[in-house]
């Protein structure tokens, strides 16, 4: 019995046992039911009335019919062996039961196995089971509930199941068809390590508190089909070695800063099967996972200010061991690891493309560029942020949001004809001869500000025409130059003038090889 104590029983004479054992122990195969169940019974009212436990250790069950039955004790049924009909329905454990190492059915003969509506108050124990056939778990468990080590040979039937407590099936083994449609996990769960050798089933099901599937493998196809994550999942390691289908399922989280998904470093047999389909990614991790082929179909991702789609990889909290891998390397000095993130940018990107969704993909392009403009090998902040904010790649970004625009470099572009508009006028504008039947100079040579006033009052013309005349020469010309006119009829004034015409050359040309590469890559596409 229970810490290996004798039970005290006479012996049960039979040739079947090759130790002698008494009735409640005996493997008989014509042992008297009607004694066993009165020493069943016994049991039971002598534990409730002594405040002890119901032990039925090594009990073996040749059929166990116990609908209805009340177990007002702690109930013990390590390595008990149920041979025959097994049914649990609406029986009633008040104050917790345990299953160590017990087996429901054998190898030559099984039966389904009902737990059907089963009251399980306090803690329930199903450690290192077996269930050689179907067993249904359609029921409420009210405390904390285990199946550590469990196998279920043939299907696992928890339709519409209530946990309560927190519910730990770590190291199970689902030999046959997982089935969780619609049942609710009210604490934590963990299924790390679990074995899903057939179809996983968990359309529906509800997750109100984080649930762990780390480094559990599914053989065969698991569908997550409308379930509800409330406070995050995480498949860290798991593998996922055929479909996987996340269609219109909820990831959410309880922190701005905690991922509603873990999906980093899974191993995946078939990526191109799995997909995530009219869900919310905003606060995904995909961190060390090539996800290039993974099916994504109307998902929501991160936003930026600029509307364009992010990854949660740039905002996750690093203070959890779990998300090391975005931390940076001991020699490192920027404040994650953004090469890693890049990669992952990379892959979307080329997911996206592959796919021809060209927009998300260049939104995906956009933070790629914005990685290597935040990377920097410099210790220095100073020269951090001159680079993150004034370096090349910066510019880049300002000008034409790594050539995913074509409209913000036609803009500045506009900007900076304007600027020079108004900018030639300062050092002046020198009237020059093209060919010898041009008229004679103006009165006005240079054109500066300094005689503006003088060149309205002496034309003919109302104030703001000659106001317009005087800034139009000053367009003409940078529009000239702009244009790589080498014979001008107003020349900028040498030297200073000269100085901001090789300048407006350099922006406008970088300017107009911005747009037309923006405008390249989009049409290309």
């Amino acid at each position: 019995m229970e810490n290996e104590l004798p039970c005290g029983r006479s012996i049960h004479p039979s040739a079947v046992d090759v130790v002698p054992v008494c009735l409640m122990h005996s493997l008989d195969p014509a042992k008297d039911t009607t004694l066993f169940d009165q020493e069943f019974n016994r049991i039971i009212a002598a534990s409730a009335a002594s405040g002890g436990i119901a032990d039925f250790t090594r009990f073996v069950f040749r059929a166990a019919i116990y609908w209805n039955k009340q177990f007002p004790s702690p109930c013990v049924f390590d390595e008990a062996k149920f041979l025959g009909q097994t049914s649990f329905q609406k029986a009633k454990f008040e104050q917790g039961v345990r299953f160590k190492k017990t087996t429901f059915g054998s190898a030559e003969h099984s039966e389904p196995v009902y737990f059907t509506k089963t009251h399980f108050r306090g803690k329930t124990e199903f450690h290192t089971v077996t269930f050689w056939d179907d067993a249904h778990f359609s029921t409420t468990f009210e405390g904390d509930t285990a199946f550590t080590m469990s196998i279920f040979e043939k299907e696992a039937g928890f339709y519409g199941a209530t946990f309560e407590g927190e519910a730990y099936l770590g190291s199970v083994q689902f030999k046959g068809p997982a089935v969780f449609p619609r049942t609710t996990f009210r604490k934590k769960a963990n299924f790390g390590n679990a074995t899903f050798s057939q179809h996983a089933f968990f359309a529906k099901a509800t997750f109100e508190y984080p649930v762990s599937f780390i480094a559990t493998t599914f053989t065969q196809p698991a569908h997550f089909a409308d379930t509800s994550f409330l406070k995050g999942a995480t498949f860290y390691q798991a593998k996922f070695l055929d479909a996987a289908e996340f269609r219109e399922t909820r990831f959410l989280s309880d922190s701005e800063r905690f991922p509603s998904l873990v999906f980093a470093q899974t191993e995946l047999t078939r990526p191109e099967a799995i997909l995530f389909f009219m869900t919310d990614l905003s606060r995904a991790l995909f961190l060390n996972r090539d996800i290039s082929q993974i099916n994504f179909s109307s998902v929501d991702w991160g936003k930026r200010a600029n509307g364009k789609r992010r990854l949660f990889e740039e905002r996750v909290s690093l203070d959890f061991e779990d998300f090391k891998a975005l931390r940076p390397k001991q020699d490192d000095p920027n404040p994650r690891n953004y090469q890693l993130i890049a990669e992952t940018y990379q892959q979307l990107k080329k997911n996206y493309d592959d796919r021809k969704d060209y927009w998300t993909a260049g939104d995906f392009h956009y933070g790629e560029m914005e990685m290597k403009r935040l990377h920097s090998p410099r210790r220095n902040k100073v020269i951090r942020w001159l680079h993150s904010h004034l370096g090349l790649i910066a510019w880049y970004r300002y000008a034409s949001e790594y050539g995913e625009s074509y409209v913000r470099p036609l803009l500045v572009l506009l900007i900076v004809i304007l600027l020079f508009t108004f900018l030639f006028p300062i050092p002046g504008l020198v009237f020059t001869r093209p060919d010898s039947a041009s008229p004679s100079p103006p009165p006005f040579s240079p054109l500066n500000y300094g005689d503006l006033a003088t060149y309205i009052r002496a034309s003919h013309s109302p104030k703001w025409i000659a106001a317009l005349g005087f800034f139009g020469h000053s367009l003409m010309t940078t529009l000239s130059v702009a244009g790589f006119q080498k014979e001008l009829i107003y020349q900028p004034a040498y030297p200073w003038g000269r100085a901001l015409a090789l300048l407006e050359l350099l922006l406008t040309s970088t300017l107009i090889a911005l747009f037309l590469l923006a405008l390249r890559r989009q049409f290309r596409r």
